[in-house]
């Protein structure tokens, strides 16, 4: 029985079938050495989906499943979700006391469902380092977050331009796709920076 298979249980649990699912979970979290980190959901830009994680998670804890923290998918855009929607996703599920993980993020410099760039790729990507310091500024000032994941290393290798985005050039990751750092790369290390040396 792995973390794998208690996440992918979990998330189905949210996404499609409701809290009746969550007895197994509950199971194979007591059965793992010392709890889980269930979910992996996109609890960021769907706030309901946060609600009804919140309640499901609140009800395991009570029942004194042991779990340590959540982890939030990020595929976010340059405009949404906004900041304080993000701070509001941490700080819900840092108040029942467990850590918060960022996991798969990426920042599109396409709108969601949009088939063209708004504006010059060098103009987006100016936005895109803004964004990403921002993010990880107040990323940094939750202490409960014990982990950042990238859904990817370079631009060249993103499942944004994969699927039914094959024909899109998105590129929202922190290396370019010759694997040269970019400005978000280093608005990254400059929040980071900040946060130790304020």
């Amino acid at each position: 029985m792995s973390r794998r298979s208690l996440k992918s249980d979990l998330q189905q649990a949210v996404c499609s079938l409701g809290p009746c699912c969550w007895r197994s979970s509950e199971a194979k979290a007591k059965y793992l050495d010392g709890g889980a980190r269930p979910a992996k959901l996109n609890t960021v830009t769907q706030p309901r989906k946060r609600l009804c994680l919140l309640q499901i998670v609140s009800g395991m804890l009570k029942r004194g499943v042991p779990l340590h923290g959540i982890g939030h998918q990020m595929h976010i855009s340059l405009d949404e979700p906004g900041l304080p929607e993000i701070d509001e996703t941490l700080s819900t599920f840092s108040r029942l006391g467990l850590e918060n993980q960022i996991t798969e993020l990426d920042i599109s410099l396409y709108p969601r469902h949009a088939y063209f760039l708004p504006d010059l790729q060098d103009v987006l990507e100016a936005r895109q380092a803004a964004r990403y310091q921002a993010l990880m500024t107040l990323v940094l000032a939750h202490p409960e977050v014990s982990a950042v994941t990238w859904w990817g290393v370079s631009d060249g290798h993103t499942w944004l331009n994969e699927y039914e985005n094959w024909w899109r050039r998105d590129r929202p990751l922190l290396f370019d796709a010759q694997g040269q750092a970019k400005a978000s790369y280093w608005a990254v290390l400059r929040a980071a920076r900040e946060m130790l040396n304020p």
